[in-house]
């Protein structure tokens, strides 16, 4: 199943400890988190985070110093086995839908891709 969510954007410094920051003020908010994507590039550091309630963890990463914004993402639910990525990725492909990028956290056989489209909507649909 396929669903259009937000996804929080963080850009923080890039220095050690910035991961358990940005974790430890998600979880004062008491909100769990369904997937999370972060870099350094240079000396900033980039969060990607789907919760289960955004603006709880919003207000709680804000009350910790930081920025964020919210964009929209496809949520899809996965089986956790071979291929399902593949499959679910040649469908948009075939669709003519760009996938500007793509994370997945998994858990036992389920499995969550977050993807940022060219065109959300008709990924939904596709999917």
């Amino acid at each position: 199943m396929a669903k259009i969510a937000k996804e929080i954007h963080l850009e923080t410094p890039n220095t050690p400890g910035t991961v358990a920051k940005v974790s430890a003020a998600i979880k004062e908010a008491g909100v769990n988190i369904r997937g999370l994507c972060a870099w350094g590039e240079g000396d900033k550091g980039n969060f990607m985070i789907v919760t289960e309630d955004n603006a709880k963890a919003i207000e709680s990463l804000t009350k910790a110093g930081f920025q964020a914004q919210e964009s929209d993402v496809v949520l899809l639910d996965l089986k956790n086995q071979v291929g399902t990525l593949a499959e679910a990725a040649q469908k948009l492909g075939t669709a003519g839908v760009n996938v500007n990028y793509c994370y997945v956290s998994t858990v036992g056989s389920d499995c969550l891709a977050v993807l940022s489209t060219g065109d959300n909507a008709k990924a939904v649909e596709v999917l």
